[in-house]
């Protein structure tokens, strides 16, 4: 940051704002400006979480297969 011009536009995103990422901003930047979208530690509430018990051994196999029977999977 030492290099970069005096004037300039910082912008910083993070997906959290952990207090080494508030540190960092506050460090390089002036007068830092927090915007937030949605509630703070919310989960999703549309997420459905689901676990499956395999052998090490077939755990390639499974994942297909869940890939399979969820042809949405990536959206």
């Amino acid at each position: 940051m030492k290099d970069t011009p005096v004037e300039k536009q910082t912008l910083l995103f993070s997906a959290t704002m952990p207090k080494e990422i508030v540190r960092i901003a506050n460090t390089y930047m002036a007068d830092p400006h927090e915007i937030s979208v949605g509630k703070r530690n919310a989960g999703a509430e549309n997420v459905e979480h689901n676990y499956y018990l395999v052998h090490a051994r077939d755990r390639y196999i499974a994942l297909k297969r869940v890939a399979d029977i969820n042809p949405n999977i990536y959206g």
